[in-house]
């Protein structure tokens, strides 16, 4: 008997299908295990809490190079956008135009 390409399709999804539903589910976890999980995470300290030693900070300047002191004018400029209320770009363009004059 000759098989058309529709009766072979419909085969194979009926194995297909046949084949899932006899496929195992893994178990869910029941209420009590949910709940005593619940409970050891909330009871569980936190990592920073339980650490002795402080993290390392991390300097923004790179390794092996030593930061620049500020110089005078520069201070100077910093407190003059501070009073102004500058921030973002408007502030960097105002400190690069203060620096130079």
């Amino acid at each position: 008997m000759l098989r058309s390409p529709i009766m072979t399709f419909v085969l194979t999804a009926l194995l297909t299908t046949a084949a899932q539903a006899q496929a195992p589910q893994p178990a869910k976890p029941t209420m009590r295990e949910r709940l005593a999980a619940l409970k050891a995470h909330a009871t569980a300290k936190p990592i920073a809490a339980t650490s002795k030693a402080a993290a390392p900070t991390v300097s923004p300047v790179a390794h092996g190079q030593t930061q620049q002191p500020r110089t005078a004018k520069s201070l100077a400029c910093s407190k003059s956008a501070d009073s102004s209320g500058l921030h973002g770009k408007p502030r960097k363009s105002f400190m690069e135009k203060c620096k130079r004059t």
